[in-house]
Formats: structure tokens, C-alpha cells, sequence
């Protein structure tokens, strides 16, 4: 027995690392590894950290910053502080178009230091408005109308627009300059619209990089990158070229409408800052000088695609010596419409390259080519054939039954890429300034016979790093994710679109079904924080919130315009960032209150989306209550936010308006009667899980509307709820302690569900039906896959404890699977919880990071519970908290655990 003892001693101070200390990893600054284009004084830096030792957490940091010739800018000395996420620079003033490097160590808990970590960088943008020199170039007229954007294009403004001669040609841009000396640095501010490309001597930056800049609202601010060129640059004579396209800037006018709008004609804006090795500074500016012309791509739209001559090339005209004396001088033009903004949020990338499972002729000179994957971006192909030949790619999501192409769910967006070759042997081809979602490409007038290593897919989306994952033993459920997984992936362009593929792709408020679900798979904090500047810039004066963003025009609902503050609060909760909390808290506290003003006491106007593609199709879920229920959860929100930031008077206002909207709701939706059960509404599902998952429900009346939810869906044996309400059914769900039920959904076959919706496909459709709408959208996923994380696997933030500071650890073990596995990098570090049935028992194994806590809930016989093969109570770094009904509650310290335990009785 003595023996058993030390070897199980032996094992448990392995596994807890005795000999263990801190360690750094990932250093972030503005929640970026190494961005380049910092633009305030006082960007927030963190780090993750790491270690084998259980319950280590940091006491104590010192950070070190230093420009590159080595000069110190902010020696923070030694701060008594826990904080490694949020850590605000609080040196020296930074300087424009600047290098840093910076390094941090941290104190342990037994007070010991850290090693140094290794160096990191970040990059400075231009930090004033008033620095920018250069000036706006283009092809078109020096002046142009100005358009003033509503929902829907005036017709003056129509016509204004339509009396200009607009050339469809991508206008290319070039410059030659000589270095002075040797060099020091080079970085070049660029912004170039609708989107660009920059070629540095030949070569394109950032080679991945595409559809540069993010679409914005661009009467109110416009991107621009800061890139560093110092590598592409040669001693003596340099060339920059520069390509535009119309992106969603300058887009057809048949798109003209809520769809697209137009802001002007394609410009560009550069700024090349060198620094030189003697010290010495030289600014290269666009301006008169600059030549223009035009190129090989002869239109582009984000709809419809690319059409592209090669014969139209002009070999060499992105490098120095290339004779553009036939060139025109470029245009002067008028600025854009809004305030030039440093991009900080992800590009959009090519991230993957995906090979066709198979190609089959199915007309003469027809020929489908199956990628075996619905996802977004384009087609790569390769050929060798006569100048002139025209080939041409068209995308779609089907195929008919005799093989041919469907393209349907496009709609009106003709998807299409042209490619002509100019004969000088192999030539390939991928476009530039479009976009495509598809599973099939049709590959028409191909010289020859194309093969499966003529064409390749490239995945087109914005560049934020996956950081989860999940499989279990149900292969129906790993579908599942898989489907959900890759529409998330789809749609992230740069903003959280409704879908990839037809003639809309915007930023609809369906972000709020999915962004925990991004944030789980995604590496997010940048990308969604950027849409919520989105909204920013689009709220009126009034208070008012569209449920599209980015989009001129007003014309919101509640339950679509709340992603605004629903996502705000999101990135509060899961990366414990108050800094982006206060600066949107004024405008979601503004929308808040245009609610209350537009509101007929505390009711608020009916809802005519309602639930989307809910299978109630009268009422769609009950529009006139779910108004209402997000106004109360938008307030909540306000009330919960201002706690947070410490604005007290304002939570003790928005608190007793969250009191009198729950009052109004139940006085106007309640049947208040217990012999009538006291249903919501017209006691659909929507109805009854709103009030729950928000806490509106009395107390008196709570059991029975519990037990509405969910003999309904016993009743009906699946859900009847749409877009908005299945996220909030799953959720409520787990909340009232019947995952049960939300299991059954999940893995129910039969129509509708997720398994029907995905049978034989590789992403989530728009509807249960599978047929109507997409095959590729976000809604529905967000929904599943956030059960599998929060539910299944039992991942979940304490709002007590934002940034994941403290971890829930409480999955759902369903009889029926035999094993879950899943895991998350938070902004604390890598989160896994995964358990199997083995014998009887469930095998538990959790990992938490460093400087973190985590309270984990076992559905255990409490007799029964180990932890490390030790009676789990004297586990180290283990806290027996209570016992709620039949789970226990266990604290734990940061560290690997394994927990098994027997059922409760």
C-alpha cells in the first residue's frame, strides 16, 4: 500500500510540475502579435503566460521598451500587479512610422522573477492626421459629385453619377525614386480604393494579402495599412506600383441600392517614410508626379467577377527602369469621403489552398470540378493555349442531376471569372478584386482537357488565427462542427457577413448568433471589435442603430440592430477588454435610450424580421414580444456595463429601467394565470425561452413556462424556432438545466435539424429546409457550435470574472457519447476540457492556464470523485466549494488536472 502511495505521489508531482516557474509566451500589443500599424500613444500590451506548476499565478511585472537604436522609452520598474492582458503603455511619446521593441518578466507567487521573455516588436502609423503629406491621385475627374447616402439612392443622385463616363479598367499607378544612402527604414502608408495592390520593385507585399482595405462606412472613415518595405527595397532606383479596383467603393450600378453604394471614382493615397543610416529622413508622397494607366484586369465587381486579359499586361511596370513615357500623369483628385482611420483589424488573406476532389466533362468542353468543400474565395487555374482564348470559371454551391452547375442560391450575382490568355506558354491565373462562395467551378472554353492539378482553390477570409477545436465519439455531431466551423470561416470578411455567395454578403446583424462561437474557433478580439466601430460610426444623432453595418442608412430592429451592444459585451466578457467597453459605452447607452423614447410604455414596435426562417411562420416567433425582449436585454446590458466601468449613478438608472421593462413585459405578453399555464404570448418557443434566457419570468411562474418550452418541443419532437431563436433555445436550455433536451435537438435526424440540414454538405444552409436561401450562412452554426463548446465540452466564462480570469469548467456528459474533446486559446492562454466513459467512471481532464482559476461541476457521487488517483478534496490545487442539487462544485488552481467520478445517485 506504501508503494501504491509514492508511485501515485511520484506521478501527481509530475503532472504538477514541482520544479516548475512562469514562463512568457505570446506578447501582444493592441491584442496583436507584432502589429505594424499602431496609432496611439498609449497601445495596451499583454502576454500569456505559462507553466507546469499547479496554482502558479504572476504577483508582480516589469516591462521594458525601447526604440530601435536602443533608447529607452518605458522602464515600467517592478509593478505589484497580477495584470497580463491590459497593461497600458505608459512611456516616452511614441513617434510616427517608429520600430519598438519591447519585453516583459513577471514575479511568480513565491516572489521569484521570471527570465526576460524573448523580444517583441510593434510599428507605429501615422499617429496625427496633420502628418499625412500626400495627396489623393486617380484616373478619374478631378471633381465629382457628392453623394449623400440614405438607405436608398435619391435619384438626382442617380443621375448625377450616371452622366459620368466610368471606365471599368483597374487604373495602375507608378512612381521611381533613387535611395539616398544606406537605410535605415521604410515604411509606406498606403490606402488605395475601393481595394489595391502594392507591388515594392516587382513583388507584391504581404503576397497573401487581398481585398486590402476592410470595407467601411466610407462617408465616415476609411483604412489604411502601414507596411513596412525596408527588405523590398534595393541601393539605388526603386519602383512602386500600385493596382485599384472598384471593391465595394466603386461597385456596377445595377447593385446600386441597399445592396452597394457608389462613393466615387477608384484613388489612391500613399506616404513612404524612409529613415536613412546617417540620420537623415525622406518622405515619398503621391502627388501629380505619379504615371497612370490602365491594366490587364478590364472589370471587377465583388459580385460578379473578374474579367482579365493577359494580353493587356505591361511587362515590368511595377519596377525601375520601365519605360512609361506613353503613361498619363495621374489626376489630383478629390479626398475621400471619410477620416483616414490606421487598419488595425485583421487583412483579409489568402489562408488556404484547397485541391479539387474531382473533375468530370459533362457537356463537350464543359467540365465541373469538385473541391469537395463549400467555402469562400477563388479558383487558381493554369493553361497553355492561343492568344485570346477565353476561359471562363463560373462558381456555385450545386450541381443538377445531370451534373451540370446550379447557381441558384447566387442569386443575381453572376459569380463569374474570365480569363484570356495572351499565348506565351503556361500561363496562371487567380483574380484580384472579387470574391466567390462555392463548392463547384464550371471550366468552360479550356484549351484542351483541364486535369485536377490545372486548378486550385484558394480560401479567401480574414486573417484571425483558429484557436479551437472539437471532435467527440458521435461522428454526426464532428459533421456538424465541421459545417459550422467552415461557415463561420466563410463568412468573415473582413465583418461578420450574413452569407458568401449571393448579391448581398453584408454585415446583418446575425453576428450576434454566432460571435461566441467565432471567439471559441478564432482568435477574434480585432475583427469584432472592428465592426463594433462599424455601428459607431453609423449611429445618428438620436440614438438610432441599423441591423446592418457597415451600410448608409438607418432602418434597425432591436433584435438585429442589439449585435451592437451584444457583441461590445461579448468582448468585455471573453477578453476582458473595458477599454473598448467605454469607448462604445456612450452610443449603446444612447441606443438605449432612442429605444425607451420610441417605446409605448417600455413596449416597443413590432419586429417585421422577427425570428428568421423560424417554422412559425405566422408570427415569426412573436415579433412584437422579441422587440421588446431585446430592448430589455440592450438596457441590461447598459446597466451591467456601467457597473463595470464604475459609472454608478448611470447602473442604478439603467437598473430600474431594466426593472420596468421586465414589468411592461410581463403585464402585456404574461397570461397571468396559473390555470392557463401561463404561457407567453401565443406560447411558442420563441415566447417562452426569451423571457427565460433574459430572467424576465416572475418567480411564481417560472416552473410553468419551463415546462412550456419544453413540452412544446416534446410535443412538436424538434424546435420550431429560426435564426435568432435556436441560439437562444440551446443557451436557454443549458441554463434551466435541460441540455438534455438540447442534445436531442442537436442529434435529431429528422427535419428540421442540423443533421438534415447538412446531410451530404459541407457547410450550414441558410434554412432547416436546406432547399430555400443558402447553402452557406452563419445563423444556425453559431448556435450548434457554441453548445458543443459551452455545453459538451463545458467551457464557459464567469461573467463575475471577464477575460476569463476565472473558468467554468461544467459540461453535459449525454449518456450517448462516450467521449468529448475540445479546446480554446483564450486571452489568459490555452483552455482544453475533455472526458470519456471508461468502465463505469468519467475520466475528466481540464488544463488551465497560468494566473487564471477555474470552478469545476461534476454530476458526481461525491464518494466517488478523484482527482490524480487521489480522493479528489486533498487533490493539490483542489477546493471542495458545495454541492448544488446533484453536482458538486470544485475550485481549482491553474494546472493539469484529471478528475473521475461515478454518477450521482
Amino acid at each position: 500500500m506504501r508503494v501504491i502511495f509514492i508511485i501515485c505521489a511520484l506521478c501527481l508531482m509530475s503532472r504538477c510540475g514541482v520544479a516548475g516557474s512562469l514562463e512568457i509566451d505570446r506578447l501582444n500589443c493592441e491584442y496583436l502579435e507584432e502589429p505594424q500599424s499602431v496609432d496611439t500613444s498609449a497601445p495596451v500590451l499583454g502576454w500569456i503566460l505559462k507553466s507546469g506548476q499547479r496554482g502558479q499565478r504572476q504577483t508582480a511585472y516589469q516591462v521594458l521598451v525601447s526604440d530601435r537604436d536602443g533608447n529607452v522609452m518605458w522602464d515600467s520598474g517592478k509593478v505589484e500587479s497580477a495584470e497580463s492582458s491590459h497593461v497600458n503603455y505608459s512611456g516616452k511619446l511614441l513617434s510616427s512610422s517608429s520600430d519598438y521593441d519591447w519585453k516583459v518578466r513577471v514575479w511568480d507567487k513565491d516572489g521569484q522573477p521570471s527570465a526576460w521573455s524573448a523580444p517583441a516588436h510593434f510599428g507605429t502609423a501615422l499617429m496625427d492626421a496633420a502628418e499625412w503629406k500626400a495627396e489623393w491621385i486617380g484616373r478619374g475627374p478631378p471633381t465629382e459629385p457628392v453623394v449623400r447616402w440614405g438607405t436608398d439612392f435619391a435619384s438626382a443622385d442617380r443621375a448625377k453619377i450616371k452622366e459620368l463616363e466610368i471606365d471599368r479598367r483597374s487604373p495602375l499607378f507608378r512612381k521611381e525614386f533613387v535611395l539616398k544612402g544606406p537605410l535605415k527604414s521604410a515604411k509606406i502608408h498606403i490606402c488605395g480604393l475601393g481595394l489595391y495592390e502594392l507591388y515594392v520593385n516587382g513583388n507584391k507585399t504581404g503576397a497573401h494579402r487581398v481585398h486590402t482595405p476592410l470595407k467601411t462606412l466610407y462617408s465616415a472613415r476609411v483604412f489604411y495599412d502601414t507596411i513596412d518595405i525596408t527588405d523590398a527595397l534595393a541601393k539605388g532606383e526603386n519602383a512602386l506600383g500600385v493596382m485599384l479596383g472598384d471593391g465595394w467603393f466603386s461597385p456596377p450600378e445595377h447593385y446600386w441600392g441597399w445592396r452597394m453604394q457608389w462613393w466615387g471614382f477608384p484613388k489612391l493615397i500613399a506616404q513612404v517614410e524612409l529613415s536613412y543610416t546617417n540620420g537623415s529622413k525622406e518622405t515619398i508622397i503621391t502627388d501629380g508626379s505619379w504615371k497612370s494607366s490602365t491594366g490587364p484586369v478590364l472589370s471587377n465587381s465583388i459580385f460578379d467577377g473578374e474579367v482579365y486579359d493577359a494580353r493587356a499586361e505591361k511587362s515590368g511596370w511595377n519596377k525601375p527602369g520601365f519605360d512609361d513615357s506613353s503613361w498619363d500623369y495621374a489626376n489630383l483628385v478629390m479626398p475621400a469621403p471619410g477620416e483616414l482611420q490606421s487598419q488595425l483589424a485583421p487583412p483579409i488573406t489568402i489562408t488556404d489552398a484547397i485541391k479539387p476532389k474531382s473533375v468530370k466533362e459533362v457537356k463537350p468542353g464543359v467540365f465541373i470540378f469538385d473541391m469537395g468543400q463549400n467555402f469562400s474565395g477563388w479558383a487558381k487555374i493554369t493553361a497553355k493555349g492561343k492568344a485570346g482564348t477565353k476561359i471562363q470559371l463560373r462558381y456555385g454551391e450545386n450541381i443538377n442531376e445531370d451534373g451540370t452547375l446550379n447557381k441558384k442560391t447566387s442569386r443575381n450575382a453572376k459569380n463569374t471569372d474570365v480569363f484570356i490568355l495572351k499565348g506565351q506558354g503556361r500561363e496562371v491565373y487567380e483574380p484580384h478584386f472579387t470574391n466567390h462562395g462555392f463548392r463547384y467551378v464550371e471550366v468552360t472554353g479550356y484549351p484542351g482537357k483541364p486535369t485536377l492539378q490545372d486548378l486550385e482553390g484558394r480560401e479567401v477570409r480574414s486573417d484571425c488565427e483558429i484557436v479551437g477545436d472539437f471532435t467527440c465519439s458521435n461522428e454526426l455531431i464532428n459533421h456538424i462542427y465541421h459545417c459550422a466551423f467552415w461557415s463561420q470561416r466563410s463568412i468573415m470578411q473582413g465583418l461578420p457577413l450574413d452569407c458568401a455567395q449571393r448579391d448581398e454578403r453584408l454585415g446583418w446583424g446575425d453576428a450576434h448568433m454566432q460571435s461566441e462561437f467565432t471567439i471559441y474557433g478564432f482568435d477574434a478580439h480585432r475583427f469584432l471589435a472592428k465592426w463594433c466601430g462599424d455601428f459607431q460610426s453609423q449611429q445618428l444623432d438620436d440614438g438610432a442603430l441599423p441591423h446592418i453595418s457597415p451600410r448608409p442608412g438607418v432602418d434597425g430592429y432591436p433584435c438585429w440592430s442589439a449585435g451592437y451592444p451584444i457583441v461590445t459585451w461579448y468582448c468585455y466578457l471573453y477578453y476582458g477588454d473595458k477599454g473598448l467597453l467605454a469607448k462604445h459605452y456612450p452610443n449603446i447607452k444612447k441606443y438605449v435610450d432612442y429605444l425607451q423614447r420610441q417605446s409605448t410604455g417600455h413596449i416597443q414596435p413590432r419586429d417585421d424580421s422577427g425570428d428568421w426562417k423560424s417554422l412559425v411562420v405566422e408570427t415569426r416567433g412573436g415579433p412584437l414580444l422579441m422587440s421588446t425582449a431585446f430592448y430589455y436585454y440592450c438596457a441590461k446590458i447598459v446597466a451591467d456595463s456601467a457597473a463595470a466601468l464604475g459609472y454608478t449613478e448611470d447602473a442604478g438608472k439603467y437598473g430600474a429601467m431594466v426593472q420596468e421593462i421586465a414589468a411592461s413585459f410581463n403585464n402585456v405578453f404574461l397570461r397571468n394565470s396559473s390555470r392557463r399555464g401561463y404561457p407567453y404570448g401565443e406560447n411558442t418557443q420563441m415566447e417562452n425561452l426569451l423571457p427565460l434566457f433574459f430572467d424576465i419570468v416572475p418567480d411564481k411562474a417560472r416552473n410553468r413556462v419551463i415546462s412550456n418550452l419544453v413540452g412544446d418541443i416534446d410535443k412538436q419532437g424538434h424546435f420550431t424556432t429560426g435564426m435568432i431563436g435556436t441560439k437562444y433555445l440551446m443557451e436557454t436550455l443549458y441554463k434551466i438545466g435541460r441540455s438534455d433536451v438540447g442534445y436531442r435537438l442537436l442529434v435529431n435526424e429528422d427535419y428540421p435539424g442540423w443533421a438534415y440540414m447538412t446531410k451530404g454538405r459541407t457547410t450550414i444552409s441558410e434554412s432547416w429546409d436546406a432547399k430555400s436561401g443558402t447553402n452557406n450562412h452563419s445563423g444556425f452554426g453559431g448556435a450548434a457550435g457554441s453548445f458543443l463548446y459551452k455545453v459538451l465540452a463545458g467551457i464557459n466564462v464567469d461573467p463575475g470574472h471577464p477575460g476569463f480570469e476565472r473558468i467554468l469548467i461544467k459540461p453535459y456528459f449525454p449518456k450517448e457519447l462516450d467521449y468529448v474533446k475540445a479546446s480554446t486559446r483564450t486571452i489568459k492562454g490555452p483552455v482544453e476540457s475533455s472526458w470519456r466513459k471508461e468502465d463505469g467512471r468519467t475520466r475528466l481532464k481540464v488544463s488551465i492556464p497560468a494566473n487564471t482559476t477555474a470552478l469545476v461541476y461534476l454530476p458526481a457521487d461525491p464518494s466517488s470523485v478523484t482527482e490524480s488517483a487521489m480522493e479528489a478534496g486533498k487533490a493539490p490545487g483542489v477546493h471542495y466549494l458545495r454541492k448544488e442539487n446533484k453536482t458538486l462544485i470544485y475550485e481549482i488552481a491553474s494546472g493539469e488536472y484529471e478528475f473521475t467520478f461515478s454518477d450521482a445517485k
